[in-house]
């Protein structure tokens, strides 16, 4: 008798462990559940942040639309260009002095490493 009274009470626990065990699982799945909604209306709401401040922080250039063709220059020339072309090919230089060549004789300057001393 005594068995059969262990028996029943371990299958007893054994119900209420499983009962338990069904309970927790299915608290477990609604918690999961709640993450998944909670986490997609975070993104969404991320989605949402970010979008705002792209609105509010987005430069002028930024904001032009695209062009697929690119802005093309005039093909007439240039008025002060022409004018600088005909001033060099018109006119000979009249300074002769800012054209003479460079001398053998002298030597050049010598380029300065590291410091150097100031001399008055």
């Amino acid at each position: 008798m005594k068995e059969h009274d262990l028996t029943r009470q371990m299958a007893q626990e054994l119900a209420e462990l499983k009962a338990e065990n069904a309970l927790l699982r299915e608290a477990l799945d609604r918690s999961n559940q709640q993450v998944m909604d909670l986490s997609a209306r975070l993104g969404i709401l991320d989605h949402r942040t970010v979008t705002n401040a792209r609105r509010k922080f987005v430069t002028n250039s930024e904001r032009m639309p695209k062009v697929a063709d690119a802005i093309k220059e005039s093909e007439e020339p240039i008025v002060e260009d022409t004018l600088l072309n005909e001033a060099e090919t018109t006119s000979a230089p009249t300074d002769s002095t800012a054209s003479e060549p460079y001398e053998d004789d002298e030597e050049p300057r010598k380029k300065g490493c590291g410091r150097t001393a100031l001399h008055p």
